[in-house]
C-alpha cells in the first residue's frame, strides 16, 4: 500500500495512465513471437558501435545541461520527472530528425517554436489532470485523433477526411483548453508560483542548450553522408582527398553551405575542374 501510495503521490493521474498504457502496449507486444524478434533486432541495432557512441554524447550533453542549470539555480531534484520526460518526449524526437536538418533556419523555427505559447498551453493543461478513469479513455482516444489526422494529411483522396479531423481536434482542445482555464483561475494562488514559473521556463531552457549538440549531429551527419558519396563518385584517393579538405574549410560550421554544396557537386564538373577551392566555392551559388 505504501509503494502505491507513493507511485500515485508521484506520478499524476494523466502520467499513470500513460504508463499504464504503454506497459499494456509493450505487454501485447511481448505476447507475440514475431515482435519479440522484432524487439530483440531492434535492440542489437540500438547497441550498435555508433548508436551506442551517439546515444551515449546525446546522455553526456543531457548531464552536463542539467549540471549546468542546477549551477545557476534554476533546477533541483524536484524536477528530475520533468527533465527526463523532456528528453524522451522531446529530445530524443529532435534527435532523430537531425539527419533532415538542411539548413539553419530548421533551427531557427525549432527556436521559435519552443517560445510560442503553446509552451504555456501546455504547462497549463498538463497543470490539472482528469480522474484516472478518464485519462484512461482520454489518451487513446486524442492519440486516435491525431493518428488519422497525420495519416490523412498523406493522401491528397483524404483532405476532406483531414480537414473534418482539424476541426475534430480544435474543437476538443478549446475544450479541454477552457476547462484548464477555468480550474486555473479557481486555483490562481497555487497556480501562479515561483516553482510554477520555473516549470514554464525549464522546457525552453533545455531546448535552447539542446540545440546545439542538434545541430552539430546534424552537420557531422551532412558531412559523414557527402563524403560516403565522394568516395564513390571519385576513385583518385589524392584528389577525393584534397576535395573534402577544401569542402571543410569552405563550409566548415555552415550547415547552409554544405548544404548547396551537396546538391551541387557533380562527377563531370568535379573530373573537369583544376582549381579545386574554387570549383568547391562555385559550389555555392545556391547557398543564402
Amino acid at each position: 500500500m505504501n509503494t502505491l501510495a507513493s507511485f500515485r503521490a508521484l506520478f499524476s493521474n494523466r502520467e499513470q495512465a500513460l504508463l499504464l498504457w504503454f506497459l499494456a502496449f509493450l505487454g501485447l507486444m511481448l505476447a507475440k513471437r514475431e515482435t519479440r524478434r522484432s524487439l530483440v533486432a531492434l535492440v542489437k541495432a540500438a547497441v550498435a558501435p555508433r548508436l551506442a557512441l551517439y546515444f551515449g554524447l546525446f546522455a553526456l550533453w543531457a548531464i552536463g545541461s542539467v549540471a549546468f542549470l542546477w549551477s545557476i539555480g534554476f533546477w533541483d531534484n524536484s524536477f528530475l520527472k520533468d527533465t527526463i520526460f523532456w528528453y524522451v518526449g522531446v529530445g530524443l524526437p529532435l534527435s532523430y530528425r537531425a539527419s533532415k536538418v538542411k539548413s539553419r533556419s530548421f533551427m531557427k523555427r525549432e527556436l521559435l517554436d519552443a517560445l510560442k505559447l503553446t509552451v504555456l498551453v501546455e504547462y497549463l493543461i498538463n497543470l490539472h489532470t482528469f480522474s484516472l478513469p478518464v485519462e484512461l479513455v482520454l489518451l487513446p482516444f486524442l492519440l486516435l485523433l491525431f493518428a488519422v489526422q497525420a495519416y490523412s494529411e498523406r493522401k491528397a483522396e483524404y483532405a476532406a477526411v483531414h480537414k473534418f479531423m482539424t476541426n475534430v481536434i480544435a474543437v476538443v482542445g478549446f475544450g479541454l483548453f477552457g476547462f484548464v482555464l477555468f480550474r486555473t483561475f479557481q486555483s490562481y494562488q497555487q497556480v501562479f508560483v515561483p516553482r510554477s514559473a520555473l516549470e514554464l521556463v525549464l522546457p525552453v531552457l533545455l531546448l535552447l542548450l539542446f540545440l546545439p549538440f542538434n545541430y552539430f549531429s546534424a552537420l557531422y551527419m551532412a558531412y559523414e553522408t557527402l563524403f560516403i558519396r565522394v568516395r564513390f563518385l571519385f576513385h583518385d584517393e589524392q584528389r577525393r582527398n584534397g576535395l573534402k579538405e577544401h569542402i571543410r574549410s569552405v563550409a566548415g560550421f555552415d550547415m547552409d553551405k554544405l548544404t548547396a554544396i551537396s546538391t551541387n557537386l557533380t562527377k563531370g564538373d568535379w573530373l573537369s575542374a583544376v582549381d579545386v577551392r574554387m570549383y568547391v566555392l562555385t559550389l555555392l551559388k545556391t547557398a543564402r
